[in-house]
């Protein structure tokens, strides 16, 4: 079911004319693109957030995304987008000016199909994208799916095995926790909460992502944070999530239990989280807990959107 971890990228279409699949998701902390490349499949990982620069003759302001540009700069402003309600003028601002300078970079290539993994149930910010990818003459948005399901392909096998499958998800994200079933790809049984901050766990324990999206070492002390933040899962899934499940099916509780859980979301690469999540959750629960994890969380869910934006190109199904 479950096979090894990879980083398979896929190759360039073989039509010239198909659009290029390209896998997005916009994030609190970090935004990722993934498509083809000649070898591995390619990923662009920025901050997200936006630098201004004045201009010294004529006052001219110019905003552009993360990335080298700011590091370069250090006179630039730099401040995080706030992911939230979009309907909020300043957040639906910020974020369309993100996204513009982000498309205008050339990260996504020219007539793309574009799948967007989705961080939350209530993400709209597909509807900015959208209108931005037709102006910029960068193709067009597909599908829109979330980045539990996302984050999970790249776990489960080397195309869209996930597609096939039954299994929970655990998402353990920056700013929300999010788990369900996923059933052939439908989400059962949506749970989410936002009383744990990943970020702050993260600062603490010195795993917080750089900007080609690798993680420090646990710091010295961080240890204690980390565990912290494990406890609080654990609570979370074993006394909130999981007796949820069984009040919806006690026959998909027995059936999910006994096979792995799919852990994604940005904490997952926090060194050391998997096995001692798997033993403390196992504990809890007085029952083996298998976890499985993708290769570099941070990416898993723009690639795993990439997958699928291929498949429905080359199915045209979209």
């Amino acid at each position: 079911m479950f096979e090894g971890n990879t980083a398979t990228g896929g190759s360039r279409q073989d039509t010239t004319d198909r659009p290029t699949p390209v896998g997005l998701q916009f994030g609190r902390v970090r935004t990722v693109a993934a498509r083809p490349s000649e070898g591995p499949l390619e990923t662009a990982v920025v901050p997200t957030c936006l630098a201004t620069v004045q201009d010294g003759v004529d006052k001219y302001t110019q905003s552009c995304s993360g990335g080298a540009q700011i590091q370069e700069s250090p006179d630039r402003t730099q401040f995080k987008l706030q992911t939230g309600d979009i309907s909020e003028e300043h957040s639906s601002a910020g974020v369309q000016s993100f996204l513009d300078s982000f498309v205008d970079t050339e990260t996504i290539p020219p007539n793309a199909g574009v799948v967007y993994a989705a961080s939350t149930i209530n993400d709209d910010y597909a509807t900015i994208l959208e209108p931005i990818l037709e102006d910029h003459g960068s193709g067009q948005l597909l599908r829109v799916f979330p980045s539990s399901f996302c984050g999970s392909i790249p776990a489960i096998g080397d195309a869209l095995e996930a597609l096939s499958e039954l299994y929970i998800n655990v998402e353990l994200g920056s700013s929300t926790l999010d788990a369900c079933v996923y059933r052939r790809g439908e989400r059962v049984v949506p749970f989410s909460t936002m009383s744990l901050s990943g970020a702050l766990t993260a600062r603490r324990t010195g795993s917080d992502s750089t900007e080609d999206g690798t993680l420090n070492r646990l710091k010295r002390g961080g240890r204690a944070a980390l565990m912290g933040y494990i406890s609080d899962v654990v609570e979370v899934i074993a006394n909130e999530f999981l007796p949820q499940l069984a009040r919806r099916s006690i026959t998909l509780y027995k059936r999910t239990l006994d096979r792995p859980i799919v852990c994604s979301g940005t904490m997952a690469a926090i060194p050391g989280l998997r096995g001692a999540l798997e033993d403390a959750l196992g504990s809890e629960l007085r029952r083996d807990v298998s976890l499985v994890v993708p290769r570099q969380p941070e990416t898993a869910g723009a690639r795993g959107a990439q997958r699928i934006a291929a498949r429905l190109i080359e199915s045209q199904n979209y």
